[in-house]
């Protein structure tokens, strides 16, 4: 697994198409609920099937075992203003430590920032 994170608007999904030889093909966009492909190589906006999860009393862990072989580009939430409606607030709290374990997890752990990749693991 590779984890590309970074801020909103950063150049995540381009930086990776193009650092991985892939295309538009290649990417399962979790923004939009119920288009989710699991066949495919990139989970884009995987900060909001955390959410998805999160509203539907669900586990977004679950689906570890189906996504070893993914790159997961996800939103790092936990930079910026503090929500102030608590349902707002877990929700941030859920998609960092989501982001913890699947770091741990990754081969390769990428930080993004103005569309450049910085490796740090």
């Amino acid at each position: 697994m590779i984890l590309a994170a970074g801020g909103t608007a950063q150049g995540k999904l381009r930086y990776i198409l193009e650092k991985y030889s892939l295309s538009a093909d290649d990417v399962s966009d979790f923004s939009l609920e119920n288009s989710w492909d699991f066949s495919r190589k990139i989970f884009y906006n995987f900060d909001k099937y955390v959410r998805f999860c999160a509203e539907n009393n669900e586990n977004p862990l679950d689906i570890l075992d189906r996504i070893s072989d993914k790159i997961i580009i996800t939103c790092e939430t936990g930079c910026g203003l503090v929500p102030i409606e608590a349902s707002e607030r877990y929700i941030r709290e859920l998609n960092g430590r989501v982001n913890c374990i699947l770091a741990e997890k990754s081969e390769n752990v990428i930080r993004i920032c103005c569309g450049i990749g910085i490796f740090i693991k």
